[in-house]
């Protein structure tokens, strides 16, 4: 690292944190954010008024050296005077800074050796560099009005060699560390969870104190900028689950346990067979009803064994899950009896006509649960791998027979939680998780509901054969049905 010319004061020094990357892809929302999280002085580049930037900018013409080189007094000026703050114990966040500076330059075409001028701009602790779906960013780009710079940023090329000089493999070492954040599709809110978590996993601020919350005066039910809310998404963000315990009343596990007793009483028709998302089902497969009872999307129903009820009563909570609210996709009473078999390790989103796995999946034991009523249980972090090949959930082999899985649960630690009435676990939609058999006499009920992020889309290619193929509108925005 570059150390700055000041003299640290006796206590602990703050942090450096700069947010690089193109211009559209949220520094300065999250940059804003950061700052009220932590505490922290906000600086940007210039570092100078509007107006006087304004005016440097014209007396310098067009030449990009000469802006190049205007950049660099102004990221050696910002970071002094951050390094200052920081040696006096407060945390700063950089809205751009030397990285991008120069890998504008770069896409501008100068050549001018910088590695001198680098060496006298103070190292951030960290870099951050921000990305973002290009189609995603042109259209916030447009929607706020483009900007001169902007408008070059959009020109044929020139994003894509901004990026590459961002993410260089030798920029992490030669100026500070590096983190990687993609924002696509994420809320605010899920962006600022998703950076607190990689700032604590790369030691820069305090350790999350793990998977398990709770016991609550339950996530606050309703208020996305919480602590415990953005406690949550941090371990989401992190291990790709979280228990909450006590987040859901006895009225509502009472409202479940009764559309469970409704439907069979009624003889609703539950789910016959697994669904194979892109060819017809293979022969000699047994039912679903090998594995569990299932009733699929139970809150558009009508009347007695509907869910709607509690699927609003706990949308407040997918909603702080989230950060913003969630559009309502599926929900599920699933009913696990003795004798039925252990559900193999899966990811949820290859199961669905949806482009991005963006969403939460809340999974509710009716009552008390652990392994040996059929709990289901998790591999902590392996929603890192991103989306796998669905699975033939008759015996967990890919269903195209010629993918590879590349998932070993061996690998991953294992989150097997005791489950008390009223808790509830959060997961992705590309964690991979799996049910044992039901071990005990009797049958153990669960609810689970899935909220997508208003910024995914529909896409049959993803699951072909699911039944809302026929119904929504391939590449439109994700919006929840109102009837069956």
């Amino acid at each position: 690292m570059n150390p700055c010319p000041t003299e640290p004061n006796s206590g602990p020094a703050g942090l450096l944190i700069a947010l690089e990357g193109l211009d559209g892809v949220g520094k300065s929302t999250l940059a804003a954010a950061l700052t009220a999280e932590l505490s922290a002085e906000a600086l940007a580049m210039p570092g100078l008024p509007r107006s006087v930037a304004h005016s440097v900018f014209a007396g310098l013409g067009d030449d990009p050296t000469s802006r190049c080189l205007f950049h660099a007094a102004c990221a050696r000026a910002l970071g002094v005077k951050a390094r200052e703050l920081t040696a006096a114990g407060r945390h700063v966040i950089i809205d751009r800074y030397w990285l991008s500076s120069v890998a504008y330059a770069r896409a501008r075409g100068v050549t001018l050796d910088l590695d001198a001028v680098e060496r006298a701009v103070p190292s951030p602790d960290v870099s951050v560099l921000v990305s973002l779906d290009e189609p995603e960013r042109r259209l916030r780009l447009e929607v706020r009005g483009p900007t001169a710079v902007d408008r070059e940023t959009m020109a044929p090329g020139f994003a894509q060699l901004v990026h590459a000089e961002l993410t260089r493999a030798d920029r992490g070492a030669a100026f500070g560390g590096q983190l990687l954040l993609d924002v696509s599709g994420q809320s605010p809110a899920l962006a600022l969870a998703t950076t607190l978590a990689l700032l604590r996993e790369g030691g820069f601020l305090p350790p999350h104190r793990g998977s398990v919350m709770g016991p609550s005066p339950a996530l606050s039910l309703g208020n996305p900028g919480s602590a415990a809310a953005l406690e949550a998404r941090e371990a989401i963000a992190v291990e790709g689950v979280a228990v909450l315990k006590n987040v859901v009343a006895p009225p509502v596990l009472a409202a479940l346990r009764e559309a469970v007793a409704a439907n069979r009483a009624n003889h609703r028709p539950m789910s016959r067979q697994v669904l194979y998302t892109h060819g017809p089902t293979p022969r000699n497969r047994p039912p679903l009803t090998a594995l569990m009872d299932q009733w699929l999307s139970p809150f558009l129903y009508a009347g007695p064994g509907s869910t709607r009820a509690v699927t609003d009563a706990l949308r407040p909570l997918a909603a702080e899950l989230l950060g913003e609210p969630g559009v309502l996709f599926q929900d599920l009473l699933l009913v696990k009896r003795e004798g039925q078999k252990e559900f193999p390790w899966h990811q949820d989103f290859g199961y669905w006509p949806v482009d991005r796995p963006l969403g939460v999946v809340l999974w509710v034991p009716l009552q008390p649960s652990d392994g040996l009523s059929g709990a289901v249980r998790f591999a902590v972090g392996s929603h890192r791998l991103g989306p796998r090949p669905v699975v033939d959930l008759h015996n967990g082999a890919p269903q195209d027979h010629g993918a590879d899985l590349a998932f070993d649960p061996d690998a991953w630690p294992a989150l097997a939680p005791t489950y008390a009435a009223g808790d509830a676990v959060a997961f992705t939609p590309v964690t991979f998780h799996a049910s044992p058999a039901m071990r005990r006499p009797g049958e153990r009920a669960a609810w689970s509901c899935i909220f997508l992020s208003p910024r995914a889309r529909w896409s049959h290619a993803n699951a072909p054969n699911h039944p809302l193929c026929k119904i929504v509108p391939d590449g439109a925005l994700v919006t929840e049905l109102s009837h069956a």
